[in-house]
């Protein structure tokens, strides 16, 4: 503990003898120098320590010491330095194999400078990749431990945690795992689990955890360490960062949104005051929190602000050369997600089959993520009407899922995306009984998952069962389907004001083509309601007000039926989104309801608009 005086001590030691006239052979002048390289390698400096311990050992095998127990202490602490210097793999191991018999001859391995021989041999090896023999020495070493009553202490604990990092760079993470929880367990007990070496050991657990699937274990290990180095004032830096991304992730897992955003948040704000955002590891933080608060919030706000942090990801997996990694790939079904939720359909499918590309480099389409890019693929094609692309991306994506081998719930809630989007093409395309086959066959899969009734999949699912049962003429059913969608939005916490205000639309055309009109304006009203309070009116704002619209000119009264087609266009024009086929209904609707009226000029001139609104519409089909 005193290095410095130490070293002063031997150096004045070695002056004293040169100065005695002694002679260089003399062995005092060897002991010295194995005094002052052990000196030197306490103080940080391996490569000086490295050289001096070298000439001691030409002192001592030059008056035959070397096969004594000096000499086996000497031979440990030249292994140990030539580790610390970054010798050569092979001089380290043949340095530590030496020191190793020496003390098997002297008697001394079976001592507590024995167990730290081991200790320092078992870092060594696996540091140079010999992992199995730094498993055996971290294995010798409890035994020694465990056959003289010193398991629980700080050495058992360095023992436990090196085998456990033995076993995880072999794989064998299942062992890693229980020689880890050894060590965390030994030093709660000692009460040094809450310290700088205690947080490092419970994010390697984690992550041991994590990979074998605990996903409890390994939140409740990165937790008590965030608190550990939260509470020391020391969660700072990329470290930390990485950290709270994995705690984030888990948190995900486990449906805890709001501490995950929070908790990834502040893992993306470490990367940054650390410069760090640019790095690969940063890149990845952002797209898995792009990527997370796009599941939760699927609005048009939430989308352009991940677009915005899903380029940056994207540029940085770029310059490092990673983009047709598998992150790249899933970088790439994120941000192609983030188009398709903005309508940016051609740059979605652009994104897609980048990721695509990805996933081939990578071996890799028979992944789920590769059924997850083909699903979301097809389901762009399928929005831009574009039924035979959709129809082929999607079934590849669902010979993907059947032959593919995935835990239960993912391959459910994946098939069912992918059988839901594959109803939709079958309704597109008319054939309305195979798009119930495939919607129903989603069904089952969630129900037997257990997620029919509280997961967005579920919600999603029926309200596409109730788009097809309504354009079926099946009104009562479809009225049914579109109750549990919202039912089941409120259960999992995903009642965004456009989602419901959707879905009571629909809940209005089951009961406008049942001429239940009263019903049905009170549907559409309360749709309006919501978009209203959330100032969110949008284009299915004006879609809302055409039904009202329609629902009034079905009852006769054609001035409430105008005053609705009317606010419907006032709000495309607001949005310059009259020119869409949305804005051309309207204007039929509308030039409709202002004949009826008796006002002619005006109709025609509606009419006429929506007439051109068509015709370009129809002209730029063709193009594409």
């Amino acid at each position: 503990g005193h290095g410095e005086e130490a070293l002063v001590s031997y150096k004045s030691a070695l002056a004293s003898l040169d100065a005695a006239g002694a002679d260089h052979e003399d062995f005092s002048r060897g002991r010295i120098l194995a005094g002052l390289g052990a000196a030197q390698a306490v103080l940080g400096t391996p490569q000086e320590a490295l050289g001096t311990l070298t000439a001691a050992r030409q002192s001592f095998e030059a008056h035959g010491k070397m096969g004594s127990k000096s000499g086996a202490r000497l031979q440990a602490s030249i292994a140990a330095a030539s580790a610390a210097a970054g010798a050569p793999a092979a001089e380290i191991l043949r340095e530590f194999a030496q020191a190793h018999e020496a003390f098997e001859r002297q008697g001394l391995l079976e001592s507590k400078e024995g167990v730290k021989l081991l200790l320092e041999a078992g870092a060594a090896r696996g540091t140079v990749g010999a992992e199995q023999e730094a498993a055996s020495s971290f294995e010798r070493a409890l035994a020694i431990l465990t056959k003289f009553g010193m398991l629980e202490t700080k050495l058992g604990a360095d023992a436990y945690e090196g085998l456990g990092d033995a076993f995880a760079e072999q794989d064998e993470v299942e062992r890693s795992a229980d020689a880890l929880a050894e060590a965390r367990r030994i030093l709660e007990v000692k009460g040094k689990l809450r310290s700088k070496r205690g947080a490092a050991l419970l994010v390697r657990l984690g992550d041991i955890y994590a990979e074998l699937g605990m996903a409890e274990e390994a939140l409740d290990a990165y937790g008590e360490a965030r608190s550990i180095l939260e509470t020391a004032g020391r969660l700072a830096g990329p470290d930390s960062a990485a950290l709270l991304a994995n705690l984030g992730a888990l948190q995900a897992e486990f449906s805890q949104p709001e501490e995950a955003i929070q908790t990834l948040s502040e893992a993306r704000a470490l990367y940054e005051a650390a410069g760090a955002l640019e790095t690969l590891e940063g890149a990845t933080l952002i797209a898995n929190l792009a990527n997370f608060r796009l599941q939760q919030d699927c609005g048009e706000e939430a989308a352009e602000e991940a677009l915005e942090q899903l380029g940056l990801a994207r540029r940085t997996f770029a310059v490092e050369g990673v983009l047709e990694s598998m992150e790249g790939a899933r970088l790439l079904t994120t941000l192609g997600a983030a188009h398709a939720e903005l309508g940016s359909y051609e740059e979605a499918i652009e994104a897609f089959e980048v990721g695509r590309s990805a996933l081939q480099a990578q071996s890799a389409m028979t992944s789920l993520a590769a059924a997850e890019l083909l699903g979301r693929l097809g389901a762009a094609y399928l929005a831009q009407g574009q039924f035979d692309d959709a129809l082929r991306e999607l079934s590849a994506a669902r010979v993907t899922i059947d032959m593919g081998r995935f835990e239960p719930e993912e391959a459910a809630v994946e098939a069912a995306r992918v059988l839901s989007a594959l109803g939709s093409v079958h309704a597109g395309l008319g054939d309305l009984e195979t798009a119930m086959e495939s919607l129903s066959e989603a069904r089952q899969g969630l129900s037997a998952a257990g997620l029919l009734f509280n997961s967005i999949e579920g919600a999603e699912l029926h309200e596409k069962l109730g788009e097809v049962r309504l354009e079926a003429g099946e009104l009562e059913s479809a009225y049914k389907d579109f109750n549990l969608a919202l039912d089941t939005l409120r259960a999992v916490g995903q009642f965004s004001p456009e989602r419901a205000a959707a879905l009571h639309s629909k809940r209005g055309h089951c009961k406008l083509q049942e001429e239940e009109f009263e019903e049905a304006l009170e549907d559409f009203g309360k749709a309006h309601r919501i978009l209203k309070e959330a100032d969110v009116l949008g284009p299915l704002g004006a879609e809302v007000f055409a039904n009202i619209a329609i629902a009034y000119a079905r009852q006769g009264n054609l001035e409430e039926a105008v005053a609705g087609f009317t606010v419907a266009k006032q709000i495309l024009e607001e949005l310059e989104s009259l020119e869409t086929p949305l804005g051309a209904r309207v204007l039929q609707n509308l030039g409709i309801a202002l004949s009826e009226s008796g006002e002619t000029l005006k109709a025609n001139e509606h009419l006429e608009v929506a007439r051109r609104i068509l015709e370009m519409e129809q002209g730029e089909e063709e193009q594409r």
